[in-house]
């Protein structure tokens, strides 16, 4: 019976050596005014959820969190499958929170390797999650 452990158990780590994350949401408090007045953007929607970005909205509102997302870009359909389900998750953490639209506040990318004809990207995006006020 030990012996059946053991393998099992080194099967899983060989399994899980080869598994590999693609991406990461963190949740971050806020920290800030209590109510914001935004002076308009642009308006985009992802799964129904407003995102402003490159302005705010032309309204008060306040911000109920942060969230960090963090994704690798591969070219495979592992790293396509994780990043859709990641921006599924970001939506689903908003209307938990009954967020009335998400804010992007910046981004970052960079070229942190090659894989055949393709580049790797690891990029990050920030949202504050915001309520409206009127």
């Amino acid at each position: 019976m030990k012996n059946v452990i053991l393998i099992i158990t080194a099967a899983l780590l060989v399994f899980c050596a080869g598994c590999k994350s693609y991406t990461s949401v963190t949740e971050m408090a806020y920290h800030g005014p209590a109510v914001c007045q935004g002076q308009g953007g642009m308006m985009g929607s992802i799964n129904g959820m407003p995102v402003w970005s490159g302005g705010t909205p032309a309204r008060k509102y306040r911000v109920v969190c942060g969230i960090e997302f963090h994704w690798i870009q591969d070219g495979t359909k592992s790293a396509t499958k994780q990043y859709e389900e990641a921006v599924d998750q970001i939506v689903s953490i908003a209307r938990a929170k009954h967020a009335n639209a998400m804010i992007v506040i910046g981004t970052d990318s960079k070229v942190t390797g090659h894989r055949q004809t393709m580049s790797i990207r690891s990029s990050k995006q920030y949202f504050q999650l915001i309520q409206y006020l009127e």
